[in-house]
This record gives C-alpha cells, sequence and structure tokens, in this order.
C-alpha cells in the first residue's frame, strides 16, 4: 500500500518521494534537476552498475493536476552510495559528496 507523495526542498526546488510497503522512494528525475545532472546519463548509469540496478524501480506518482504517471525512483536507503558515486562537477554535487566525507 503506498501513501501519498510528498516532497522534499532542495535549493528551493522540490524533490518528490513516496512511501510503499515501508520503503521510501525517491523520484530520481526531480533529485538529477536540483542536482544538475543530466536525467538519462544518470538513470543509464545507474541500470548499468550491478550493484544499483536492482535500486531503481517504477513507481507510479500523481502530478499537481492528479494524472498518474511511471517515474524512475531509488530506495532512499541506495541513494547515498549513489550520489557519492556520480561523475559531476555541478556545484550542488561537489557540494554534497564534500560532506559526505
Amino acid at each position: 500500500m503506498k501513501e501519498p507523495e510528498k516532497f522534499l526542498q532542495f535549493n528551493g526546488r522540490p524533490i518528490y518521494f513516496l512511501t510503499a510497503n515501508g520503503v521510501c522512494w525517491i523520484a530520481i528525475k526531480p533529485l538529477c534537476e536540483v542536482l544538475e545532472v543530466n536525467y538519462n546519463p544518470a538513470v543509464s548509469e545507474l541500470e548499468r552498475r550491478r550493484n544499483f540496478k536492482p535500486c531503481v524501480a517504477k513507481q507510479q506518482m500523481h502530478d499537481a493536476s492528479g494524472k498518474a504517471s511511471g517515474n524512475d525512483m531509488s530506495a532512499e536507503k541506495f541513494v547515498y552510495g549513489w550520489l557519492f558515486s556520480l561523475r559531476s562537477d555541478s556545484p550542488p554535487v561537489t557540494r554534497i559528496q564534500a560532506k559526505m566525507l
């Protein structure tokens, strides 16, 4: 059973998540947008890497108008490792990675 979607703010922009069966799922596309990394290569990298592949799943979310769509999402517990593995010089990524050291 899924709880309603929610969002966090990062640099004033939303990162959407939902809880399904006790697991917190974070939408990857909005996360990529706030991190200033390209979504398609980031998801491809997640799916290509054997240890991250099971971390990505399609989950249904609703937009502001109530329309449902499938979104690539990652379980929260895997997002931190993925964030640390990103190869990007974007300021948000380098700031987060520096804090994780």
